[in-house]
């Protein structure tokens, strides 16, 4: 019950900060339309509006994407942080040392985050609950079958190849998806959304002119 409500919590977060990314840019756009049409009102001249929403039309689209690029470089560092505490526990099993051996000495190695410290918190209670709902287990579905299976070796004294091999197998899958490239409907979205707004102002010039 408590992860789900975690969970639950987690995709609300991030559908909040979508959503008010999205209501920034698109106020942009309106109040630049706004100024635009006013300033055409007065001055009869088509000149000044294009300026204006040329303006708006720039100020958003480098809002949208500084966000985003701050957004992504916070992923990547957990990602990255992710794949380097996995790496280093296989090496470690590898090297004969036991699941918690391992991973206590993941925790000495990598980088302050908070992946390092719901690691830590397990160790010394080992709460299994709120491990689960950690940020470990934060992503896309494969990082949940590579955290439930590191979850899983933690409670064993030692494993075997098999378990090696699957964590290997999902660790390059984790690997090969988290350095896809870069997803670009949002981009045509926000560009579609742009060149909309644009003609509806151009329809509204175009009418004031008719008048």
């Amino acid at each position: 019950m408590k992860t789900s409500q975690n969970n639950s919590m987690k995709n609300f977060k991030n559908k909040f900060k979508i959503a008010s990314t999205n209501k920034v840019v698109l106020s942009i756009c309106l109040i630049g339309i706004v100024l635009a049409l006013l300033i055409y009102y007065f001055s009869k001249n088509l000149t000044y509006p294009i300026i204006v929403i040329s303006i708006s039309v720039g100020v958003s689209i480098a809002f949208y994407f500084y966000t985003n690029k701050k957004e992504k470089q916070e992923k990547d560092f957990d990602s990255e942080t992710y794949k380097d505490v996995v790496k280093s526990y296989l090496e470690y099993l590898l090297s004969g040392m036991s699941p918690n051996q391992s991973m206590e000495q993941v925790t000495c190695e990598i980088r302050a985050s908070l992946i390092k410290d719901d690691i830590n918190k397990f160790l010394e209670d080992g709460n299994q609950e709120e491990f689960i709902s950690s940020s470990f287990y934060k992503g896309g579905e494969t990082r949940k079958e590579l955290s439930s299976l590191i979850f899983s070796s933690l409670q064993l004294d030692t494993v075997d190849d098999k378990f090696i091999d699957d964590l290997y197998s999902l660790y390059l899958k984790y690997e090969k998806e988290t350095t896809s490239s870069i997803k670009l409907k949002p981009i045509f979205e926000l560009l579609l959304l742009i060149i909309y707004l644009l003609l509806f102002s151009y329809y509204i010039i175009c009418s004031i002119r008719a008048i």
